[in-house]
Order: C-alpha cells, then sequence, then structure tokens
C-alpha cells in the first residue's frame, strides 16, 4: 500500500495498452510505435498518479494534493522517461526483423 506502488502497476496496464495500441494500428513504422508508446506513458503516469493521490488521502491520511504530485513526483522523471520511450521504439524497429527470423 505504498504511494508508489501505483507506478508498478502502471506498468502491467501500459505493457497492455500498447500491445493493444500495436494490434490495432498493425504497423511497424516509427509512428506507430511512438504512437503506442506514448499511449503506454500516459497511462502508466495516470495510473501512478491516481494511486498516489488515493493511497495519500484514504489509507496513509496524509494528504498531498494534485500539483504537488505532479511537480514533485512526476515532473522531474517524466523527460528522462519520454527519452526512453523514444529509445524503446527505436529499439523495437530494428529488432523486430531478428525477432521474426527467430520465430
Amino acid at each position: 500500500l505504498r504511494p508508489t506502488f501505483g507506478f508498478l502497476l502502471g506498468f502491467f496496464l501500459a505493457a497492455w495498452v500498447m500491445g493493444k495500441v500495436c494490434e490495432c494500428l498493425n504497423s511497424w513504422k516509427m509512428g506507430a510505435l511512438m504512437m503506442a508508446a506514448t499511449a503506454g506513458y500516459v497511462v502508466y503516469y495516470g495510473m501512478g498518479m491516481v494511486y498516489f493521490y488515493l493511497i495519500t488521502h484514504l489509507v496513509t491520511l496524509q494528504p498531498i494534493g494534485w500539483k504537488a504530485i505532479v511537480l514533485v513526483y512526476c515532473l522531474p522523471e517524466m523527460p528522462a522517461d519520454y527519452i526512453l520511450c523514444i529509445l524503446a521504439a527505436i529499439m523495437a524497429r530494428r529488432l523486430r526483423p531478428m525477432v521474426q527470423a527467430y520465430l
């Protein structure tokens, strides 16, 4: 029930969303990969922030406002994480031919 556990839960939900976006787009172009990565990024941070807010208000009873959650807990990490999204899309595009050959 730690406040940051929501970000771990967000990994699972983000992975599912990215998979669904990739299935729907059915494309390995960079734009499609970035759209999937961005969708996962939004879901990951959204889930983490909502969970953080609920736990601090309902369980720990030390309420932290939305502004503090975004500015203190999320904003410092968000640019680096989005760069990782870009790198993941580049890697996925380059690794796809090797994975297809293996399968």
